[in-house]
């Protein structure tokens, strides 16, 4: 019979298409940027060089709570023991939505 290695079952990554809320972005360094879906925070790495450019030539002007539709690829490493998720990227920025500005009533 062949060994079975129940440590390490296999690695994965998946693909989606997803609106995600922007909660922080930096824009130095190697950091990663903080995401919402909805449901979870997460942190993600933007890959997009087309939208980054667009980012740091002031095309796109990014505060918290906007909304962007993204492609993005999510790594999991899956063993006997757990789940993990390896890294998440956002490699296409679709659409890019400021938040509404409601209008506040003058007193």
């Amino acid at each position: 019979m062949p060994e079975i290695n129940f440590h390490h079952f296999r690695d994965t990554t998946s693909e989606r298409t997803v609106w995600l809320e922007l909660v922080t972005a930096h824009f130095h360094g190697d950091y990663k940027w903080r995401f919402r879906d909805g449901e979870l925070t997460f942190t993600a790495e933007v890959v997009d060089e087309g939208f980054l450019t667009k980012v740091h030539n002031g095309e796109v002007s990014l505060s918290a709570a906007d909304k962007l539709f993204c492609e993005i690829e999510e790594e999991q490493e899956i063993t006997s023991q757990k789940i993990q998720k390896l890294a998440t990227k956002i490699t296409k920025v679709i659409d890019y939505r400021e938040p509404l500005k409601i209008p506040q009533n003058p007193a």
